[in-house]
């Protein structure tokens, strides 16, 4: 939608938010879970253009496979979906550096999204007593299998978005990775990469 000066909504809404957060480290978890619900209601009553619901739901856990922090299974599940007439800049999406590597933000839109994604992570378990191993020491990979849903409701889709791909880790300091990753879209059949400074 949108016109020659843009696409341009209001909304205003009240809702409630529940979370459980067990990770040691938010921003590079190596072991614990995230669970957060979150319920919001937009209505013309509190000033805003629409009367629409959204309900999200994100679970994430961790699990450290060795000893140290060297390797770590990590999943996640993340739902959302909404209820009434949303506009379309409030439609539920997919896509981006942290949802379904591969597929450009936004680009797939409807009233519901589920996605799901395990990714492996490994830094190089190298004895660090050389230079170079310690340089070794601070490199990494992972590798990540992914899909997801979009539809009208939570149990009728019409797009399934199948991913994977892989990424390589540059230790820069302590829980602190410089990430370069390459996600495949299975259904638009192409590679996109993504820099970052996270996990």
């Amino acid at each position: 939608g949108g016109t020659t000066e843009g696409l341009t909504d209001l909304n205003i809404g009240l809702g409630l938010a529940y979370s459980y957060d067990t990770r040691d480290i938010a921003a590079n978890a190596y072991k614990g879970m995230l669970f957060e619900a979150r319920a919001l209601y937009y209505s013309k009553y509190f000033g805003g253009e629409y009367n629409f619901g959204s309900i999200t739901i994100d679970y994430r856990q961790y699990y450290k496979v060795s000893k140290t922090h060297r390797r770590v299974l990590a999943w996640n599940v993340l739902a959302e979906t909404k209820i009434g007439n949303p506009p379309f800049s409030q439609h539920a999406d997919v896509g981006g550096p942290f949802n379904l590597r591969g597929y450009y933000i936004g680009h797939y839109r409807d009233n519901t999204a589920v996605t799901a994604e395990v990714e492996w992570r490994q830094m190089w378990d190298i004895d660090p007593d050389t230079r170079f191993k310690r340089l070794l020491h601070r490199l990494g990979y992972t590798a990540w299998a992914a899909c997801g849903f979009m539809g009208e409701n939570i149990v009728k889709y019409n797009a399934v978005l199948p991913n994977a791909g892989l990424g390589f880790r540059f230790e820069v300091q302590k829980r602190m990775n410089f990430r370069v990753d390459a996600g495949y879209s299975f259904v638009d059949k192409h590679v996109l990469f993504y820099f970052n400074m996270t996990a």
